[in-house]
């Protein structure tokens, strides 16, 4: 099937298919005449414009319709060219946009039923590169490499075995024979088509992404097979924690983690030592591999536990993942309503800025030390063992440069908005850490004032009850028995 514009998707049926309908009853044709279809809810706003943008789109079809008809024998047949021909030419399809906009695109629309139903069936982006990931899998073994899956973008390879139950699930079945009418798939295809491309085209770029870090994993597991010792098992564990870090993001997580090749190869060199998981029990037996008493246990030991605090780690969930990472469709209406955003919130609260600073600038000229920010849990090479993201030290930044102001000022403090599971805890940890490095370098300084020195150096304030699962990923276990965690 040709592109569709995102706005046109729900127009297929109408222009390509010969149905009876209500000359009386405009909207008698589908999928608007299916009472499962929409039900999204229009703001204020929306509502006092929706009878005016009604009216205009109502007669923007009209005149397609029209147009077609004065057309004779040259309209044309099928979608490419209706759209091509009638759509894109005919004036005043603003409105029409405008209407598929603010009702599909509002938060809980059509757009994001459509979202889960995808995952559901598994045709949505993500779905789309596990399946493809696993087909290649199958058939390249040893020689699959993450970076070169292909067939991502291929809508088609998915949606076959998808399109019949996800339309029965988002628009019935009709007569209530249990199978929805074959007439209505190229109208649910093209609405879902726009919501996969953009999200596979993402991924498929990511996924090539890959290659460096793939390729950096596979040197360190050589040398490690080669010669065992803390420092190159150091290596594969860093190598693989980067790579692991982005496959996660990719949505590669549980099963698919641990069928991946890297995964087992790293599991067969520390079995091949003398360490393994069993039942989720560590097990120590004698190694097999020909270097294995070259390393003494508590070289071992150490490298067991920092490969396991890299899978201990939580992953993100490509659900939260997907609008984070996703680019906005080309032909998306910019005056669409912001997904689950409160207009009375002021949006002035942009970081421009902050912009032309790099992660590394802004740890240099907070003067955060290579131990990371005070408390931090910091890995086997003495560095922290998660290190912020640029947004997330933009975040942290902003947020304590609104936290103080000059004498006299009135202060703006903000919380930096982000989308769910993308780290806005860290934020709020990383805040704090940067509190408390600012504090024990006030303290450390006699030329600053109001030095007298603070507990606030010591130890954290008791606020973090609700945090106390997120802790342990980011700051020292030697930290942890001081805070409540109950009724903070």
């Amino acid at each position: 099937m040709p592109a569709v514009n995102k706005a046109f998707a729900c127009l297929v049926f109408r222009f390509t298919v010969s149905a009876v309908s209500d000359p009386d009853k405009p909207w008698d044709f589908f999928p608007f005449d299916n009472s499962r279809f929409s039900g999204a809810s229009l703001s204020a706003d929306d509502l006092a414009q929706w009878p005016n943008q009604v009216e205009q789109a109502l007669d923007w079809i009209a005149r397609c319709q029209a147009h077609i008809a004065s057309m004779g024998s040259q309209k044309p047949k099928g979608w490419e060219g209706i759209q091509k021909k009638v759509l894109n030419v005919v004036e005043g399809r603003e409105s029409w946009e405008w209407l598929v906009s603010h009702t599909f695109g509002a938060p809980n629309g059509l757009y994001d039923k459509l979202k889960d139903l995808m995952r559901d069936h598994r045709c949505d982006g993500y779905s789309a590169y596990q399946r493809a990931r696993e087909d290649q899998m199958s058939r390249q073994r040893d020689k699959f490499r993450e970076w070169q899956v292909t067939d991502i973008t291929k809508l088609d390879n998915y949606w076959p075995s998808a399109q019949e139950g996800l339309t029965r699930a988002l628009c019935g079945d009709g007569l209530g024979s249990g199978s929805p009418p074959v007439s209505w798939f190229p109208t649910v295809r093209a609405l879902v088509a726009r919501i996969f491309e953009p999200t596979a085209r993402s991924l498929s770029k990511r996924v090539q992404g890959l290659k460096t870090l793939e390729e950096g994993l596979e040197v360190a597991l050589k040398a490690a097979t080669e010669d065992p010792t803390k420092e190159s098992l150091r290596k594969v564990t860093v190598s693989y924690a980067k790579l692991l870090t982005k496959q996660r993001g990719l949505g590669i997580t549980g099963q698919a983690e641990e069928i991946g090749p890297w995964r087992t190869k790293v599991d067969n060199l520390m079995k091949s030592l003398g360490r393994e998981t069993q039942g989720g029990q560590t097990v120590r037996r004698k190694g097999a591999h020909p270097k294995a008493r070259l390393v003494s246990e508590a070289d071992l030991d150490a490298a067991w536990v920092g490969y396991q605090e890299v899978l201990w780690v939580p992953s993100i969930s490509p659900r939260d993942a997907e609008q984070h990472n996703d680019p906005v469709d080309g032909d998306e209406l910019m005056d669409a309503p912001a997904i689950a955003l409160n207009n009375a919130f002021p949006r002035d609260m942009g970081v421009e800025k902050w912009k032309k600073l790099s992660a590394e600038d802004i740890e240099k000229a907070l003067g955060v030390p290579d131990s990371g920010l005070p408390g931090s849990a910091l890995g086997p090479d003495g560095k922290p063992a998660l290190k912020f993201s640029w947004s997330q030290w933009v975040a942290i930044l902003e947020m304590a440069d609104r936290s103080f102001t000059r004498d006299g000022q009135v202060g703006t403090p903000a919380l930096l908005a982000d989308e769910v599971g993308f780290g806005k805890t860290g934020q709020v940890i990383g805040f704090l850490q940067l509190l408390w490095h600012l504090k024990v370098m006030q303290d450390s300084n006699p030329a600053w004032p109001n030095t007298d020195g603070s507990e606030v150096a010591m130890k954290w304030p008791p606020l973090f009850g609700q945090f106390i699962l997120y802790l342990p990923q980011w700051l020292t276990h030697s930290l942890l028995p001081t805070y409540p965690v109950r009724n903070a």
